[in-house]
């Protein structure tokens, strides 16, 4: 990984990104603070067992979601994580 989970995780936290974390899988980076690249499936559910503590993610699922984007979980791909949108009435 080009940062440590523990780094990302710092990040995440000082965005205010907590719980019910929000990202995309993609093939490349949006060029944001909050694009980061894995490794592989297994750093990307590692970041997300210690950033969110109420988050239990299933492996399976995380895998699918990478090949549904059309990746492959044991390869690099990017991570974008953006805040909670809040639909104002």
């Amino acid at each position: 990984m080009e940062q440590s989970i523990e780094k990302i995780a710092g990040i995440l936290l000082e965005e205010g990104i907590q719980q019910n974390i929000q990202y995309s899988i993609t093939a490349y980076s949006l060029n944001t603070k909050l694009s980061f690249k894995f490794e592989n499936a297994a750093d990307l559910l590692a970041l997300l067992k210690q950033a969110d503590t109420t988050f239990k993610p299933d492996e399976a699922v995380i895998e699918k979601t990478i090949i549904d984007a059309g990746l492959n979980p044991e390869q690099f791909f990017y991570v974008n994580f953006y805040k909670e949108k809040v639909t104002e009435l």
